[in-house]
């Protein structure tokens, strides 16, 4: 179940459905070579978040895409949040994530060098 595409009354029932399991894709935009896109990893991860919640119920929470590749910074179409607002930001999401009653927040990261 993809959390933007449910109504507010679907989405209490999904949480029960779901046992409160929440699937959050995680990725940031930067180079993947020459010949992959920026968004490779989150692509990724909202791919496999999308496949693991056909087979495990949960919410999938949509695309998050805020991180931190500062080695990076200085390639065209690069996205770069500072660590202290980063770290902040996540805290706020996993919180509100758990307020709206999904307590089993699993943060799937694809933010690895993917050689092809």
């Amino acid at each position: 179940m993809l959390w933007e595409e449910l109504t507010s009354k679907e989405f209490a029932d999904a949480c029960e459905k779901v046992k409160g399991t929440c699937i959050v894709p995680f990725g940031v935009y930067e180079k993947h070579g020459n010949n992959l896109p920026l968004g490779t990893d989150v692509m990724v991860a909202r791919k496999i978040a999308r496949e693991v919640a056909k087979i495990e119920p949960a919410v999938v929470f949509p695309d998050y895409y805020f991180g931190q590749i500062a080695e990076a910074r200085h390639v065209p179409g690069t996205i770069f949040i500072a660590p202290e607002l980063l770290y902040g930001l996540l805290e706020n999401v996993c919180r509100e994530i758990s307020r709206n009653g999904l307590k089993k927040i699993i943060l799937l990261n694809s933010m690895e060098e993917i050689q092809i």
